[in-house]
């Protein structure tokens, strides 16, 4: 407490001797009237804290106690920030130039020993710098809304003191109110002159600030003049390097095409070379950027590259995969059987691209970057293994019972034409999925048929070898005899009302065509053989009974 009664009684007498001087003059000047009494207001609080410093430096000296000591220290230093604060404030109202360029206090500090922060430096420079404006007057404005709060509490302060001074305190407490009178209103006074500096710089900040559109107009100019210029430089020697090797690999394959058996040590230089060509690539573009200066194009490049290997890191193991497959010892290798999609193909050649044929399929080549087969797996074909169920041109009987010719065939749809000349369009997985039975290679019809149980002696003989002739020579007739290959004509089964015959004729695939007329010829020959030998052909019977019940009412 004595402390700060000392410190009271030191800002009075500070006060006093320049509330006693007369008020100096303003000279108006060419319209400096406000820069003018700005700038007086705060070398008046200049010298206000300069003089209260000294009077606590010799406290200071004076104080023998520790902790006294280390009071005055505190509040010292308090005070000489405020000194400085307001010299820094005279300056800016009175250069009228933003200075934070000269003030190494308002830079942001960064830790030489990381050559991250060495990075980041030009990059949060430039974008500090094409903020700075917007900044300022930000500040500016939270600086003028923070004064006139502090005006407002220390007039307050003021206000209560005068009264209790008006009131005619008691002679103990007089003093040290007065003292705390002294102080508030040099607060007050600080207040409203950095309130009036803030608000000054304020205006003239908006007053400079220009429009939305010359802004834009301004940095877009400024863009295309430098920054756009340097960036059109080094995306396109980029595209040069890159696309220059990339051509110096295509001439050399050109003259020396690669050849079917590609061994390891030839699968590895062609990877590191096109590794060699990306990482070329990008280190010509970095090496314009740091040849034309532009630190900010380059922190941004190297901060994307950095972004780039770690997320390489973060997918290592697919990424190590993916070489083991190019290099042809991963899980998908070279001349091995693969189910993409549904379908299956051929790995023809791996590389950057993998390469899958089906050659059962129009246009069955497919191109696809090695990293989509990671998670698959390839496995050695049969010798005599298709890569497809069925040929253009062939007929295929499908799962749901449909006959039809396939019109074509591609990696992504099958039409199949039945007789008739509709059009089925149906997804290639899906195909696969209904079990397509090829007849075009050789197919089977088969047919069967009841003769009533009165002729149960003739069923293993006579009947059997009849119809056997007949349907040979409709058959024969109907698709040439060389056509037909085989033919079964048995008894199968007793049913319950009739003996049943069965029909099974094979045929080439030739006449796939003509299967449903066949059937049709297999029925019509056995009616017909049945009515010449009288043989009779029964139909099921439904008999139904009723019993009268007697009780019934």
């Amino acid at each position: 407490m004595r402390i700060r009664l000392q410190l009271v009684f030191l800002l009075w007498t500070s006060l006093c001797p320049i509330m006693a001087q007369e008020a100096p003059v303003t000279v108006i000047t060419n319209g400096y009237t406000n820069v003018f009494s700005t700038l007086e207001g705060l070398q008046a609080s200049i010298e206000a804290k300069q003089f209260v410093i000294s009077q606590t430096q010799k406290s200071l000296a004076r104080a023998t106690d520790t902790p006294t000591r280390h009071q005055y220290e505190l509040e010292l230093e308090r005070l000489q920030a405020d000194e400085q604060d307001l010299t820094r404030r005279l300056e800016r109202v009175a250069v009228d130039v933003d200075t934070s360029g000269f003030s190494s206090d308002l830079k942001p500090a960064f830790d030489l020993r990381k050559e991250l922060e060495k990075l980041a430096e030009p990059v949060i420079s430039e974008l500090k710098h094409a903020t700075a404006d917007s900044r300022i007057i930000e500040e500016l404005r939270n600086e003028v809304g923070s004064q006139a709060s502090r005006k407002d509490i220390a007039t307050r302060a003021v206000r209560n003191l005068e009264a209790l001074v008006a009131s005619e305190p008691y002679p103990s407490i007089e003093k040290p109110i007065r003292s705390l009178l002294a102080q508030w209103q040099q607060r007050k006074t600080d207040a409203e002159n950095r309130l009036a500096a803030a608000q000054y710089q304020l205006d003239t900040k908006l007053e400079e600030k220009q429009s939305l559109y010359e802004s834009t107009r301004g940095f877009l100019h400024n863009f295309v003049r430098s920054r756009g210029l340097h960036l059109v430089l080094g995306i396109g020697i980029f595209c040069l390097v890159y696309f220059m090797m990339r051509g110096i690999y295509a001439l050399y394959r050109k003259f020396k095409p690669a050849s079917e058996v590609r061994g390891f040590a030839s699968r590895f230089s062609v990877l590191i070379y096109h590794f060699c060509t990306v990482l070329f690539a990008v280190f010509s573009m970095l090496l314009v950027f740091n040849l034309t200066g532009d630190w900010f194009l380059l922190g941004i490049s190297l901060f994307l590259l950095m972004g780039f290997i770690w997320a390489s890191f973060k997918t290592l193991p697919l990424f190590v995969e993916q070489i083991k497959i190019m290099l042809n010892f991963g899980s998908v290798r070279e001349k091995e059987l693969i189910i993409w999609q549904g379908v299956p193909w051929n790995v023809d050649r791996l590389g950057l691209w993998a390469h899958l044929k089906n050659p059962n399929l129009s246009g069955g080549v497919l191109k696809l970057p090695s990293k989509f087969l990671v998670g698959h797996a390839s496995r050695v074909p049969g010798s005599e293994e298709e890569y497809f169920p069925s040929r253009k041109g062939d007929w295929v009987e499908l799962s749901n019972g449909k006959i039809g010719r396939v019109a074509y065939q591609t990696p992504q749809l099958i039409q199949v034409v039945p007789l008739g000349g509709s059009q089925i369009i149906i997804p290639t997985p899906e195909f696969i999925k209904m079990n397509p039975i090829n007849m075009s290679t050789n197919f089977r019809r088969e047919g069967q048929f009841g003769i009533d149980y009165k002729h149960i002696a003739l069923a293993t003989t006579s009947i059997p070898e009849t119809l056997y002739a007949a349907i040979e020579s409709g058959l024969a007739e109907l698709v040439g005899k060389e056509n037909l290959l085989n033919l079964i004509v048995t008894l199968k089964s007793v049913g319950s009302s009739s003996l049943i015959f069965v029909v099974q004729a094979d045929f080439r695939g030739k006449t796939a065509s003509k299967y449903d007329v066949i059937d049709h010829a297999i029925t019509r020959i056995f009616v017909e053989t049945c009515h010449q030998n009288d043989w009779k052909i029964p139909f099921p019977q439904l008999t139904i009974s009723n019993r009268n019940n007697s009780n019934a009412t």
